[in-house]
């Protein structure tokens, strides 16, 4: 959840590299931001708020320098509380991205010999152990391996000693990569900060450290202080979108980029297509799972692998598919979708499927991730890095992804060519003009509700998303059939309802749940490719069948982003969330 970016080389601007480093970590937390370097004295600054609010120009001049931005876990959102940390008797001082489980336990054992805190974080408890064992180990890889064994949880560290002016990271399940230029080496919990300055790089395992010294690293196991030799990977990344170009905010701009960026999610190798296809058709069970927008698109792609591809699927939240464990077979499939390829709860339910032996099969945007690494057979976004914290481009990627799958299950012409024409067509200011006067209208309303039927519920279910994390609105997807079960005590005069009608089978009865609605005042607002009388508000969809959903998501990003503006909120950094969920 937070992000970390370390600079070690040949320039004296470390601080400034470091600190601009951070801006783009960002959308990772941004609750508070921290930054290193050792010096005469050292040169340590810390803020409560985003980074990229503080301006300055005058950093102190130094080759190696540390950084975090914070999402908060333990102890408030507080300067105290931000990261870098010292230790006790300013040894040594850290940063962490993760949640050290067991720190109320190991504080009480640090307190009973003398240890001081400071802070209410979890992070001063790891900087002490390492302070501590540093007294009698003297070696900073063989205190990083104690420490190691000492904390649980999901994490990485960054450790600077202030004695022989080492700086060392470790990985257990939270993200960590070095990036390797000539004369510079950067650590960081993401490309992003040095994608400009080199595409080389080393992703961390967990369980491996990396030391850095006299400009050069070595990787170690932390089991057995063996040294890893390892490969550098040169990546394959733009770095054109960590700018916004013309446009007020990434959410923006990234929203119309689904004019066109669909076209290289389609450039996939059909050989691989083709094996993944065969592995679903031949699976007892198939699993697709995801977290927040990542599992409203495994629901829809579940549908469509049962109507296209003509296989059972079962979708399921990554973070309960562990409770599923007792009942896998080596003969069944886990489909994963997820944006960073770092989801915390995701890779708890790679291992669970590992256990049994199931194949992995993953839709993700982050080249070489965690979840990359750890699967079977992989199909990338290729929509670019995608910085606002709300998912668009790479929510619709995959729903691409698992209908090219189904077609190639179903042995039909892929017809995607032609959606991804319509969408250069659809995406287009007169769109984004008719979201923001609705938007307009509707933004002082605490409650909306999104309904849909079949292949058009999972659709109303990310819209409902959409609608909470960008402008704060209660927001709540629900089946039509459910509707007079429960949610219809809600609905008043001006609520709005926002209606998805999905395939020909199904419009009658949503028609039938919109006039329900509308006899107890409801707001309609209608998403079809037929106008209808019932609609208050209609945004006309292609008659695409199935795919209308995909059509659907851009007036409800539209819309949700609108909000976010009528409302006051930043469309980019929604609200106590963070991009990247590496903290279970």
């Amino acid at each position: 959840m937070c992000g970390i970016v370390s600079y070690v080389g040949n320039k004296d601007n470390a601080v400034e590299i470091v600190f601009e480093g951070l801006k783009k970590l960002e959308y990772r937390g941004y609750d508070s931001w921290g930054v290193f370097a050792p010096g005469k004295p050292n040169f340590i600054l810390k803020k409560v708020g985003k980074i990229s609010d503080y301006e300055e120009s005058n950093w102190p001049k130094g080759s190696i320098a540390f950084g975090h931005t914070r999402w908060a876990t333990h102890g408030g959102i507080t300067e105290v509380n931000t990261h870098p940390h010292y230790s006790a008797h300013h040894k040594v001082i850290i940063a962490q991205n993760g949640v050290m489980e067991n720190y109320s336990e190991v504080k009480k054992e640090l307190q009973k010999k003398g240890y001081k805190f400071i802070t209410g974080t979890d992070t001063e408890v790891i900087a002490n152990l390492f302070e501590m064992y540093l007294k009698t180990q003297k070696d900073l890889k063989q205190a990083a391996k104690s420490v190691f064994d000492k904390i649980e949880g999901r994490n990485a560290v960054v450790v600077y000693d202030l004695e022989s002016r080492k700086l060392l990271g470790f990985r257990n399940g939270s993200p960590m990569v070095l990036g390797v230029s000539k004369e510079e080496l950067f650590l960081a919990s993401d490309v992003a900060p040095f994608i400009d300055t080199t595409q080389q790089v080393v992703f961390l395992n967990d369980g491996e450290a990396v030391l850095i010294e006299d400009g050069k690293y070595e990787i170690i196991d932390l089991t057995s202080l063996k040294t890893v030799h390892r490969t550098e990977t040169v990546l394959e990344i733009s770095s054109i979108a960590n700018e916004k170009g013309d446009k007020n905010s990434f959410l923006e701009k990234e929203i119309f980029e689904q004019q066109f960026i669909f076209k290289e999610t389609l450039k996939q190798d059909e050989k691989k297509v083709t094996q993944i296809a065969t592995v679903i058709k031949n699976a007892t069970m198939v699993y697709c799972i995801g977290a927040g927008t990542a599992y409203q698109v495994s629901f829809w792609g579940a549908g469509v692998l049962q109507k296209i591809g003509g296989k059972q699927a079962f979708p399921m939240i990554a973070s309960e598919f562990v409770s599923q464990k007792d009942f896998l077979q080596k003969q069944d499939v886990l489909i994963i979708v997820s944006q960073s390829g770092e989801t915390a709860d995701t890779l708890e339910a790679i291992n669970a499927a590992k256990e049994k032996g199931l194949k992995i099969i993953s839709f993700v945007n982050v080249e070489s991730s965690t979840i990359c690494r750890q699967s079977d057979y992989v199909l990338l976004h290729r929509v670019g890095i995608e910085k606002a914290v709300a998912s668009t481009k790479a929510a619709l990627a995959p729903m691409f992804l698992y209908y090219l799958v189904a077609e190639k299950m179903a042995k039909v012409k892929n017809n995607l060519s032609k959606v991804t024409s319509l969408l250069s067509k659809y995406v287009n200011k007169d769109l984004e003009q008719k979201a923001r006067n609705l938007a307009r209208q509707i933004y002082i309303k605490e409650n909306m509700y999104l309904i849909g039927r079949g292949m058009s519920y999972p659709i109303a279910r990310e819209g409902s998303i959409k609608i909470q994390e960008l402008s704060n609105i209660h927001a709540e997807g629900i089946a039509g059939g459910e509707l007079k079960h429960y949610a219809i005590s809600l609905i008043e005069e001006g609520i709005p309802c926002f209606v998805i009608v999905g395939e020909d089978e199904e419009r009658k009865h949503i028609l039938s749940n919109a006039m329900e609605v509308k006899a107890r005042g409801g707001l309609i607002i209608g998403f079809d490719d037929q106008k209808n009388d019932v609609f208050d508000h209609y945004f006309p969809l292609p008659s695409l069948g199935i795919l209308k959903g995909i059509f659907a998501l851009i007036p409800l990003q539209m819309i949700a982003y609108h909000l976010a503006l009528f409302r006051g909120c930043d469309p980019d950094y929604c609200r106590n969330l963070a991009k990247s969920v590496t903290v279970i």
